[in-house]
């Protein structure tokens, strides 16, 4: 299984992953509400099995995912509170 955007069980879950994070961004301090992406808190290279779940998505702006790409293991926790507390 690729990265299949198009895809759409994956379509789905982005959509419900922005709707439950009320369309914006969810990085602490941050708040902007354009140019979103729907990140996997446990990067899809590692668990691609976890490419659909809602618990580990999370929606950021475009220059928060930008931040985090690379790091995923130091936000996991943050992102995983942030999720678990929705």
């Amino acid at each position: 299984m690729g990265r299949n955007y198009d895809d759409p069980d994956y379509k789905k879950a982005r959509g419900k992953a922005r709707r439950r994070d009320r369309r914006t961004c969810q990085m602490p301090g941050c708040g902007c509400k354009k140019r979103l992406q729907v990140h996997h808190i446990i990067p899809y290279s590692q668990r691609p099995d976890l490419r659909d779940e809602l618990s580990n998505l999370i929606t950021l702006c475009y220059t928060c995912h930008k931040e985090v790409t690379g790091s995923e293991g130091f936000y996991e926790s943050l992102f995983m509170g942030i999720v678990r507390n929705k």
